[in-house]
């Protein structure tokens, strides 16, 4: 990754206050969002908002038209999760030090209602490591919504989500930092710590009607870790490992799977579990409540053991409109705070590194 050193301005500002050194991203391709469970997303204007933002913030950015190019030349059709190999010869043809990779998972709008969620991470094509995580989900009344407020239109709710989304990427990466090394875990005796240096996420099960539900878990977890200062090996890695397999998740064990994302990617621990209930948003609105239920589990992937399982479940309306009016249900809202909730409990060992 092309680095820029700042050591010699940290020096200067020595006597004026703390300073770190810090490292620029360098050259980003941004990829074209993958549209997940969105059904009419207004992509184009997320792009273009995505691109206008990381230009004004003094991003080097590789051209559209050359990504495109690329990307139809080597055959990548998985944007969200190109593998570690296509990582690195993408960052190899558009001489790009990292990618830009993101997912619309939701996007509805219409008169009475309004829903997007979105997550995107920066990850360095030199290792596929994750430099950067976040998910955003906006929600509140349509563009002829009386009662429920905010009320978006389809390009109001494009612009502000991606706005929302990458308020805090920024195009330095500051190198001290807290990175949590073990993890703190209530058992019937006491407590267990579990070295938790390396995560992978296996997509969980989706029981639900919801097709997206897997994936929209899968990526608000992994963010909602990263903000903890957990190391998350990058989604394309572990489906290069899945892929591998010749499985992607169904037919093959989750024993099996753990103890290759061990031995291939070094995973000290595993997450992975089951999402038995993810109301859609429509049924929601037409009065059957919102409402996520699931189950998530550790594993030690080295042994084999079952570290500990958690069910999380929660319902209702995320907000309410003037005078207690026009109630708004969003599913993707109830999952990304309830995951929010879950990771803000973990007990982290973190250690700051240099």
């Amino acid at each position: 990754m092309r680095v820029v050193s700042l050591c010699f301005a940290a020096l200067l500002l020595a006597f004026v206050g703390h300073a770190t050194c810090a490292e620029t991203v360098g050259r980003v391709a941004v990829l074209p969002f993958a549209m997940g469970g969105a059904s009419h997303p207004d992509r184009d204007a997320i792009m273009r908002e995505t691109e206008r933002i990381l230009a004004h913030r003094g991003f080097q950015l590789v051209s559209a038209d050359s990504v495109s190019q690329v990307l139809r030349d080597l055959r990548v059709r998985n944007t969200a999760s190109p593998t570690s190999r296509e990582i690195a010869t993408l960052g190899e043809r558009l001489a790009a030090d990292a990618l830009l990779l993101g997912t619309i998972h939701r996007f509805e709008a219409d008169s009475n209602f309004s829903e997007a969620s979105m997550c995107a991470r920066l990850v360095r094509t030199a290792d596929a490591a994750v430099l950067w995580n976040r998910c955003a989900t906006s929600t509140g009344g349509g563009s002829g919504a009386l009662f429920s407020t905010p009320a978006h239109g389809k390009e109001r709710l494009a612009l502000g989500t991606t706005r929302k989304l990458l308020a805090a990427l920024k195009p330095r990466v500051t190198e001290k930092r807290k990175v949590a090394r073990e993890i703190v875990l209530p058992t019937n005796g006491g407590r267990r710590v579990v070295t938790c240096t390396r995560v992978a996420i296996i997509p969980p099960q989706d029981e639900s009607e919801a097709q997206y539900a897997s994936t929209l878990v899968s990526d608000i977890l992994s963010a909602e870790l990263f903000a903890r200062g957990v190391t998350v090996i990058d989604a394309g890695s572990v489906r290069n490992q899945q892929l591998a397999a010749e499985d992607l998740r169904y037919g093959q064990s989750v024993t099996a799977l753990s103890s290759a994302l061990a031995d291939s990617l070094g995973a000290d621990l595993v997450v992975t579990g089951a999402i038995s209930v993810f109301t859609e948003s429509r049924l929601a609105q037409l009065g059957g409540g919102s409402e996520v239920a699931l189950e998530l589990r550790l594993i030690d992937p080295q042994n084999n053991v079952l570290l500990w399982a958690a069910s999380l479940e929660r319902g209702g309306a995320v907000q309410h409109g003037l005078f207690g009016l026009g109630e708004v249900s969003s599913p993707a809202r109830i999952a990304h705070d309830l995951l929010h909730d879950f990771v803000s409990t973990l007990r982290l060992r973190r250690v700051t590194i240099n």
